[in-house]
């Protein structure tokens, strides 16, 4: 009789107890870049922070920054395997598994990282790239402005390049390379400081953004700047992950994330450049060189192969990058 009395006491207890049914879903955000980054401080952290005051308390992030839940190499795979559940990474890693995206690093055609941004959202919003994206729940996509390059000996120009050795992580960036006659060397971010330490490159192409977090100004001193081509990016959630969800917390993610996010993010990544830069500038024994007009023009006649490879080994390419090309241009109006 007691024992009886004890189990319904215990059933009334849990069903009585409404703490169960409003606890949180905690959710893993995982990031390569460093805690310091601006990605993290003035991009997807206040976004995170925005959609967890949205969701009315239903979900919690906890965010692991720095590679802890997988580098740059690894965060795709992580997030579909459900080891975070939102993840930031750089599409230069996985341009087979997304090629179509990829259009947003193609050089000299969409610089400015705000409106390439909302492009290349849209162009996922209407279904031109969506095949890339199938097996994510996408937050945001977006890109960062085009790469400058940075080296440990003078380059002002196209001649200054031969037989040099350039760090990249995007691979439109190293058919660049190769065009201007230097050796590219395929690594991540994080790997170019050490790289750069040991000779094992003589310089690197990164964006401003990037730049000063992988404390890159100590290994470079001559920097040269130019359409060069884009990083592109994006946030993406695993979709059992999103499932789970309860409504008002799917609604925070749907009302804030899509085309806001990746203006948001475009905006970001285009202040991000800007202050990059002057940090870099504010020291001393840096040198500066922007692309000169025929020098300019002169890249841009080398980089049109590149550009019609990536056409033709891209799935509809010649119709994702008018799609593109428009979208970019529609952007820059609405501003």
């Amino acid at each position: 009789m007691y024992r009886t009395k004890l189990l319904a006491l215990c059933a009334a207890a849990l069903i009585a107890t409404p703490a169960l049914a409003d606890e949180p879903v905690t959710l893993k955000y995982g990031s390569p870049a460093p805690p310091q980054s601006l990605i993290t401080v003035w991009g997807v952290g206040p976004w995170l922070e925005d959609v967890a005051k949205a969701s009315d308390g239903t979900i919690r992030v906890q965010s692991f920054l720095g590679a802890v839940l997988g580098n740059f190499n690894q965060v795709v795979d992580r997030t579909l395997a459900g080891v975070t559940d939102i993840s930031w990474g750089i599409l230069g890693p996985y341009t087979d598994q997304f090629p179509q995206t990829s259009v947003a690093s193609l050089p000299f055609v969409a610089p400015q990282a705000k409106a390439s941004s909302i492009a290349i959202w849209r162009l996922h919003e209407r279904g031109v790239i969506k095949d890339d994206w199938d097996k994510f729940k996408v937050l945001g996509l977006f890109n960062f402005p085009p790469a400058s390059f940075h080296s440990n000996k003078p380059i002002k120009g196209l001649a200054d390049f031969k037989g040099l050795k350039i760090g990249v992580s995007v691979r439109v960036i190293a058919e660049l390379v190769r065009v201007a006659g230097a050796a590219s060397v395929t690594m991540q971010p994080s790997d170019m400081y050490q790289a750069g330490q040991r000779g094992v490159v003589d310089g690197v192409a990164i964006g401003w953004p990037a730049f000063y977090p992988f404390k890159l100004q100590e290994v470079t001193k001559y920097h040269i700047e130019g359409a060069f081509g884009g990083t592109p990016s994006f946030v993406i959630m695993n979709k059992r992950s999103y499932a789970r969800l309860p409504a008002k917390a799917k609604h925070a993610f749907d009302s804030l994330g899509g085309e806001k996010l990746s203006a948001h993010m475009g905006e970001t990544t285009d202040k991000m450049d800007a202050e990059g830069k002057k940090r870099v500038e504010e020291m001393k024994g840096h040198h500066f060189f922007t692309l000169a007009a025929d020098e300019a023009a002169e890249w841009k006649r080398k980089a049109q192969p590149i550009v019609e490879r990536w056409i033709k080994a891209t799935p509809n390419g010649a119709a994702v990058l008018s799609a593109y090309e428009a979208e970019y241009e529609k952007a820059l109006k609405e501003e």
